[in-house]
């Protein structure tokens, strides 16, 4: 009877391991899929950073078993590329939020400031989710559906479905 059960439970594993396999090539191909960054700056230029992502299933399995941190990825890149340090503050199965020291540049003129963001581009974060074990099954994409930069004073600039998004100047209006 021992044989019995042993051999019913490796079949059952079995079964539900062949299940899941099943699952994952019948399921369309997709991926991280960015749906909105906001970037709010401040007067001296500082930034808080909001990206929310939508992971596909091999993505959060990856994240849950803690094989894969987006968080990491989106620091690692934004820090290469701006050449700024990048502080993660929340980090989540569909959202992350970090803060940018001194991402805008500031400039004071008789008694206006003007800043200017630069240009920033996910494409390097979205090369490196194509390194990991589950790139096969993955089509990234870190284009975000839509993108925002909103000034102190209010104004806010709009981007719709851009993986670069272009430096911004704005003198702000009090």
């Amino acid at each position: 009877m021992e044989s019995s059960g042993k051999i019913d439970m490796k079949n059952m594993i079995l079964v539900a391991g062949c299940l899941c396999i099943l699952a994952f090539a019948a399921a369309p191909a997709q991926a991280v899929t960015i749906q909105d960054l906001t970037i709010a700056l401040d007067r001296t230029g500082n930034a808080d950073v909001h990206v929310a992502y939508q992971l596909s299933t091999p993505e959060y399995i990856a994240v849950y078993l803690n094989l894969a941190n987006p968080s990491e990825i989106l620091k690692k890149n934004l820090e290469a590329s701006l050449q700024k340090t990048v502080t993660v503050n929340k980090f989540s199965s569909d959202s992350v939020d970090v803060s940018i020291p001194s991402l805008a540049s500031a400039a004071v003129s008789n008694g206006t400031i003007t800043l200017t963001s630069p240009q920033i581009s996910l494409e390097a974060a979205q090369k490196a989710i194509e390194q990991y074990w589950f790139a096969a099954l993955l089509t990234p994409d870190f284009s975000p559906e839509t993108s925002a930069i909103t000034f102190p004073d209010g104004y806010k600039t709009h981007y719709t479905n851009q993986i670069t998004i272009p430096s911004v100047t704005h003198t702000l209006e009090f």
